[in-house]
């Protein structure tokens, strides 16, 4: 009895190779794309960050809308220590200094003595907002009485003027002149010679 012959293997070598369309390519690299903001999304969302995104990834679309030099400043309304209401646009007429921050913030800390001589030098042309991230206002306390501080310290619960700001970084600084308008931003801890340059943009010498 005979023996079948053999199937031939393919010769893949001899193959001509897979080409995909620039269109297939696109969808590939655009899924691919789509996979790894998801994936950052949710582990930004595990760590409890996802309030610091733009407004079309879980924000506020106001929040989107970054405050710019000589661009009016955005309002809000926060609550002092006291349980106070303030409103930015209330201080309008006065050069005011708004200063983002927190406790555990060395930078922040550094610069707190700087800020409250300003704001006792420049009375009452400037006024001093120290807006706090929302800790426990017992921990925020015993900061501010550690450093004998009188400026305004505001609570930003939930961080919805952080957000407004888009404060990425701890400290931030702006300036707002008697008009309502942002005049200058700065990120990290303030030196007194870039606070006098600031300050001189509002004339403030």
């Amino acid at each position: 009895m005979s023996q079948p012959d053999p199937i031939p293997s393919p010769d893949f070598a001899s193959q001509p190779p897979l080409r995909r369309s620039g269109s297939q390519k696109a969808a590939m690299l655009g899924a691919g794309v789509l996979v790894g903001l998801g994936l950052g999304f949710l582990i930004l969302a595990g760590l409890g960050l996802t309030g610091r995104l733009p407004g079309w990834f879980g924000g506020s679309r106001a929040a989107a809308l970054v405050p710019e030099v000589d661009s009016p400043a955005p309002d809000f309304t926060l609550s002092n220590l006291d349980g106070d209401s303030l409103n930015l646009a209330g201080l309008r007429g006065q050069n005011v200094l708004i200063n983002f921050w927190a406790t555990w913030c060395g930078p922040c800390r550094l610069e707190m003595p700087m800020l409250e001589a300003a704001a006792n030098q420049y009375a009452p042309d400037l006024v001093v907002l120290a807006i706090n991230i929302g800790e426990e206002p017992w921990r925020v306390k015993k900061f501010v009485y550690d450093l004998g501080l009188s400026f305004e310290i505001l609570m930003d619960e939930g961080n919805q003027v952080q957000n407004l700001y888009r404060v990425q970084a701890y400290p931030t600084t702006y300036l707002i002149d008697a008009g309502g308008v942002v005049r200058a931003q700065h990120v990290g801890l303030l030196s007194e010679t870039q606070l006098e340059k600031y300050l001189e943009r509002v004339d403030l010498h």
